[in-house]
């Protein structure tokens, strides 16, 4: 398929069989950040292209926020948790539909429950004060990921309740996403997280468990990446990252470009 040059005010583009864009964001007010979100199994080189790009745009002038950002660290616990709960008492709309997805995943564990609160905590962070000082907040791992996690070593009952949970998390944000999908197979993906061991689950000292947490709920991330889509109308990009990482990276800062152009961030034009 050729290659279309973009407009002014769209985002549509023509990408071939393996890479799609979505369309423009709607007209945002002034001021206010976009939420920048890679996703992608483990292995899809979400950290490696996340990273290159926040280089990139600080070294013209574009101060990003990230995870650490939005996730700065407390030193008192006690503290954090009142705020959380104080915000919770605030949203329980996304608490319930939290907890509700939690439940409706076979076995229930301590662990999945807290990972389903996990949802609460990011619509908290993301909605902070200092979350909105930046132009673009970008998360090698996010909202839309940490749904995906509720659902390991699981089998979801209720699809309704997943994307009940996901809706409401994501529009209690109150802020504009965008989206970078690195599609990934799953050969691929286990044979790269097999060489590494930069993260606790998928890393190479645990390859079996590794591989079978991707055939068994790999395609599960898809559908919650569609179900995102489908909520926030949000521009996005789905590459295909089975390439070398430099192809991938020279695709996503394209459509990063003209996400910021479009919304008139300073450093781009």
């Amino acid at each position: 398929m050729a290659m279309t040059a973009p407009r002014a005010g769209s985002l549509r583009r023509s990408l071939g069989p393996e890479r799609h864009a979505a369309e423009a964001p709607s007209p945002r007010a002034p001021g206010t950040p976009l939420i920048l979100e890679f996703v992608g199994l483990p292995g899809a080189g979400k950290t490696t292209i996340a990273e290159q790009l926040m280089a990139r745009l600080q070294s013209r002038g574009i101060v990003c926020a990230d995870r650490q950002v939005v996730f700065p660290g407390s030193p008192s616990r006690a503290v954090r948790y009142a705020k959380l709960a104080a915000f919770a008492a605030r949203h329980p709309g996304v608490l319930l539909s939290s907890l509700a997805y939690a439940l409706a995943v076979r076995p229930l564990t301590s662990e999945r429950m807290r990972c389903a609160l996990t949802l609460l905590i990011w619509v908290h962070r993301l909605k902070l004060s200092r979350t909105r000082r930046f132009p673009l907040v970008l998360l090698h791992e996010g909202l839309v990921h940490n749904a995906w996690c509720v659902l390991l070593r699981g089998e979801l009952r209720s699809d309704l309740v997943q994307r009940a949970a996901l809706r409401s998390a994501l529009s209690s944000v109150g802020l504009p996403f965008a989206f970078v999908y690195l599609d990934v197979g799953l050969d691929v993906a286990i044979e790269r997280v097999g060489s590494r061991s930069t993260t606790p689950l998928f890393n190479r000292s645990n390859r079996p468990e590794s591989e079978r947490l991707l055939v068994a709920h790999g395609p599960h991330l898809k559908r919650i990446f569609d179900h995102a889509l489908e909520i926030t109308q949000a521009p996005h990009l789905r590459v295909d990252a089975n390439r070398p990482m430099e192809d991938v990276y020279d695709d996503v800062a394209s459509f990063v470009d003209r996400l910021a152009e479009e919304r008139g961030v300073a450093g781009c034009s």
